[in-house]
């Protein structure tokens, strides 16, 4: 039997310092965060993110390191590995200060049957 992969959106387009809802993931055999920081203007300070995900059904958060854009105008991309026994994640965006705007955009990529 192939493997099923499906995606689920965690943060879409958001320009405000915030955490987003809870994912349930406990049903998934493997899974990523992609992550893309659009950021527009010269930033004194980055907008950066991290991961936080819960192995006992969102009791107990471990977080990730946190992960900042450039000071640059650019679009920044990662991908973040999250723990197979996870079963609950969310990420925390912080928009960044000086320059324009940051957009952040936050996917769970999923391996949901083998």
């Amino acid at each position: 039997m192939a493997a099923t992969k499906t995606s689920t959106s965690i943060l879409s387009a958001v320009t405000t310092t915030q955490t987003s809802p809870v994912v349930d993931c406990s049903t998934d055999y493997a899974q990523e965060v992609y992550v893309s920081i659009a950021q527009v203007g010269t930033a004194t300070t980055p907008a950066s993110f991290d991961v936080q995900w819960s192995p006992d059904g969102g009791t107990t958060y471990y977080t990730s390191a946190t992960y900042s854009a450039g000071t640059a105008a650019a679009t920044y991309y990662w991908v973040v590995s999250v723990p197979v026994t996870a079963t609950k994640l969310k990420v925390d965006f912080t928009a960044q200060a000086g320059g324009t705007s940051s957009t952040c955009t936050a996917q769970l990529g999923q391996v949901t049957g083998i």
